[in-house]
């Protein structure tokens, strides 16, 4: 088995007049969303939530984290969550001249690392890939 397609489906929603809130950034009228979704050759496939801006998400995880993922074994998370973490930097530091803090490359990497997880639990029920455990 192995990854076909890494792709995200963007969602928006309204918030109800009475449930808007006011912050220094404004009043949320609606909540937007990004979801990771792998496949797989075999038919499987994976969801997780990008954390982030939605659209930036969306450029992220197709155009740069996504192509380093097809065509390899989904169930071996922990190396792909490495290769996507060390290549996102590296990608962003030669574009720009410059270093990039790590914490917005693990966010994208974690929700490719949800949408693995997610799909794992597909074809071995019970077993979590996420920390190695089974039920």
């Amino acid at each position: 088995m192995r990854i076909s397609n890494v792709r995200v489906l963007l969602l928006s929603a309204p918030i109800p007049p009475e449930r808007r809130w006011t912050s220094d950034f404004g009043t949320n009228t609606k909540q937007d969303l990004a979801i990771v979704i792998v496949d797989t050759d075999d038919g499987l496939t994976g969801y997780g939530e990008a954390k982030g801006t939605p659209v930036l998400m969306k450029v992220l995880v197709e155009d740069v984290l996504g192509p380093q993922l097809v065509g390899d074994d989904p169930t071996r998370v922990e190396l792909l969550c490495q290769k996507m973490y060390s290549a996102s930097r590296l990608l962003l530091a030669l574009a720009h001249g410059r270093p990039y803090h790590r914490a917005g490359s693990r966010r994208r990497a974690d929700s490719s690392r949800s949408a693995l997880g997610e799909l794992g639990s597909k074809f071995v029920p019970g077993h979590d890939w996420r920390s190695g455990s089974s039920r």
